[in-house]
């Protein structure tokens, strides 16, 4: 997985977003990373966050954004 291999190889990671508009899959994702420590989960992107974060994991989720300006933005 992408968050543990970064983590694993990147030791400066500590804040993860982690972005899965599916609410099965970020369970699975969720029992998978059990132990893995630092991951805020969300289903949706959200540009007003207000945490800063070491890495982001948002795949899929711009192929849910409707047009090109909001996959750009």
């Amino acid at each position: 997985m992408i968050i543990r291999s970064s983590k694993e190889t990147f030791k400066s990671i500590n804040e993860i977003l982690a972005v899965e508009p599916s609410t099965a899959m970020m369970n699975v994702a969720m029992d998978l990373l059990d132990g893995v420590n630092g991951i805020t989960w969300r289903r949706f992107l959200n540009e007003n966050l207000e945490n800063k974060y070491d890495l982001v994991v948002a795949t899929y989720v711009l192929n849910e954004l409707t047009n090109v300006q909001e996959r750009l933005r």
